[in-house]
């Protein structure tokens, strides 16, 4: 008795996890593809986004970004389906197959923001440059001692 019970109960589990992924699954929307930004010599830039307009943002980086340090400018053109309030993008770097944890980096707050466009409501075009200066990633760098032991050095790529 005990035994059909459980089975009864594991079965129903189930039967609302399938019922609750299927009428829920159009509010998580996976990321759509990769979009291209841009390529250095050390890296290449790609974003994905979460929405189903086939064009959502157009951005460009003048020059792309290096690891070891850059200036520039990002251009950035987009239509909100939505007023900004908060805006923030995930960072998402890999290098050589080594995964680094995401950093979110947060663009508009909500209030005291730094850009005007924080401020932008639903339809309004957003077509903005924004200077930017990337001092460099510290990575850490493997290197033998004369007994052959590994050691982790920090350094400056």
């Amino acid at each position: 008795m005990l035994l059909a019970f459980l089975k009864f109960w594991r079965y129903r589990i189930m039967f609302s996890f399938m019922l609750f992924f299927t009428l829920f699954s159009s509010i998580f929307p996976e990321p759509e593809e990769l979009r291209w930004i841009c390529n250095s010599s050390d890296m290449s830039i790609w974003y994905t986004y979460c929405d189903n307009m086939k064009s959502p943002i157009s951005i460009n980086l003048e020059p792309c970004i290096e690891l070891k340090g850059t200036r520039g400018h990002l251009h950035m053109l987009f239509v909100p389906r939505r007023d900004i309030k908060k805006l923030y993008f995930n960072l998402y770097l890999t290098m050589n197959s080594l995964e680094f944890p995401m950093r979110k980096e947060v663009i508009c707050r909500g209030s005291d923001d730094d850009y005007s466009f924080c401020r932008a409501l639903k339809g309004e075009t957003v077509n903005t440059t924004v200077s930017f200066s990337f001092r460099g990633m510290r990575f850490p760098k493997i290197g033998k001692d004369s007994e052959g032991w590994q050691h982790i050095l920090l350094g400056r790529l």
